[in-house]
């Protein structure tokens, strides 16, 4: 006899579920005004924040046992990466056998051979202070939970939507405050430095040119007389994508005037890199092929309109490209070869640099960070722990470019415009900058990743989606 018995499958609660995304948007809203979450208090904030909605998720997944979000699938390989990567760090603050750490990272060793001296110690981390390497371990796994996070809570095309629109608006608002706070010829927004405030903007930007080139229509419009072509540019004023294009202007004003040549440069090479890739996948005819020349134009006119007034212009000429920087590099190269596989510890440049740092720079104070993002992810977790890093947001950038040919909604395609832009500038500044050691950047860093990895997945799907929810 059939057992007709209904079988009561349990559901998630939508009101949990929509607190949750709403305290993501909260959390993405917070983040930049406390100088970029760049004090300990601030992200303390964001770890406590962005662990619990984390646990809260996780517990409610475990109490329904609901399948888990299709995106988690296809991310499973980056997602082992990323979950590699933070149990490296946790590694490298372990104590371990004395004689084990003097076989795998002998630098190491020597610097607790001359702390303590003649005593004797059974145990030591790899890392040189196991403190800052835990530190920067919680750091980064608040990093991964919003990543995580932002991959299960936006699971619509309305909540695409709106934190698209919550990021373009946190861009407006930085930009005000920063046009209103403007002192010296210079800006930077509720961030300390101009190069963070530029590295915030990279993002914003991105995601602006996205929602613009989002709203255009499909069809093109003839228009056969004047009138109906005045009709059509009045339509255009009035419309979502003037306040867009009006946004964007604004936010590149902003960008030049903080007088960050790295920002500028990160901007440009980013934005040609999404034009690029549109080119290649998706031919002539493809939105983003027609709009872009004009945003390239855009910012061109505006780089030529403030290159000579403002802060940018005054350093091209008095120190054109020279910096500093380039030595510490250097200093920072000394670090990589003594500490070549497990590097010094997650956090801890700061205290390895000075015995490394060059004759030339002794006046300086004691600097805290590489300017270099890449070489100091180098120099603190050897190459174990940059290949896991690197290798997850390769495959993820990956995956976001080949979705280029199959995008078919334009809020998918626009995001997948923002994601490559803006996580292709940030990750070029990084080469001039310290952008991903300030909390709000490397965490709106990981944001866009995950928005490019959803429209990456919903594809063609993205027009089902919004018509069904």
């Amino acid at each position: 006899m059939a057992n007709n018995t209904a079988i009561k499958v349990r559901q998630p609660s939508p009101i949990l579920n929509q607190c949750l995304f709403f305290g993501l948007l909260g959390l993405v809203i917070w983040l930049p005004i406390p100088f970029g979450s760049h004090r300990a208090w601030a992200w303390a904030i964001m770890e406590v924040l962005s662990f619990s909605m984390l646990s809260i998720w996780l517990i409610e997944q475990s109490r329904i046992g609901a399948p888990l979000p299709v995106v988690l699938g296809k991310l499973k390989v980056p997602l082992i990466f990323l979950a590699l990567w933070l149990i490296f760090q946790l590694f490298q603050s372990f104590p371990l056998p004395v004689m084990l750490v003097k076989l795998l990272n002998p630098a190491a060793y020597e610097v607790y051979a001359y702390v303590y001296l003649d005593q004797e110690f059974s145990s030591i981390p790899l890392s040189i202070d196991s403190g800052a390497t835990l530190g920067s371990f919680l750091k980064n796994s608040a990093y991964c939970a919003i990543f995580f996070l932002t991959l299960v809570l936006v699971d619509r095309y309305q909540r695409m939507l709106l934190l698209t629109t919550v990021l373009v608006y946190v861009g407006v608002a930085e930009v005000f405050y920063a046009f209103w706070h403007l002192c010296r010829g210079t800006t930077s927004g509720t961030y300390i430095n101009g190069n963070h405030f530029a590295g915030f903007l990279e993002i914003v930007i991105s995601v602006t040119v996205g929602r613009f080139l989002a709203s255009r229509r499909r069809n093109r419009k003839r228009f056969p007389s004047w009138k109906i072509r005045v009709v059509a540019m009045l339509d255009f004023v009035m419309s979502k994508r003037s306040l867009f294009l009006c946004y964007i202007i604004g936010m590149l004003a902003a960008l030049f005037f903080t007088g960050s040549r790295g920002g500028i440069a990160g901007l440009f090479i980013g934005i040609s890199l999404a034009l690029v890739l549109a080119r290649i996948h998706g031919g002539k005819g493809v939105r983003e092929t027609r709009l872009f020349p004009l945003v390239i134009v855009l910012l061109i006119a505006t780089t030529i309109t403030l290159t000579g007034t403002g802060s940018l212009g005054n350093k091209l000429e008095s120190a054109g490209l020279k910096s500093d920087r380039s030595i510490v590099n250097q200093s920072t190269l000394e670090i990589i070869s003594d500490y070549p596989v497990f590097g010094t510890g997650a956090g801890t440049w700061r205290w390895a640099y000075p015995r490394y740092k060059d004759p030339r720079l002794a006046r300086q104070k004691t600097r805290r960070y590489a300017h270099n993002d890449h070489l100091e992810l180098l120099s603190e977790q050897g190459i174990i722990g940059t290949l896991l890093l690197g290798s997850a947001i390769s495959l993820i950038l990956l995956k976001i470019i080949k979705a280029f040919k199959l995008r078919g909604d334009p809020l998918t395609g626009g995001v997948l415009v923002a994601a490559v832009s803006g996580s292709s500038a940030l990750l070029v500044h990084g080469l001039v900058d310290f952008n991903f050691r300030i909390p709000a950047n490397a965490a709106y860093f990981m944001v866009l990743l995950a928005m490019g990895s959803i429209a990456a997945c919903w594809r063609n799907q993205g027009l089902a989606l919004r018509q069904s929810r």
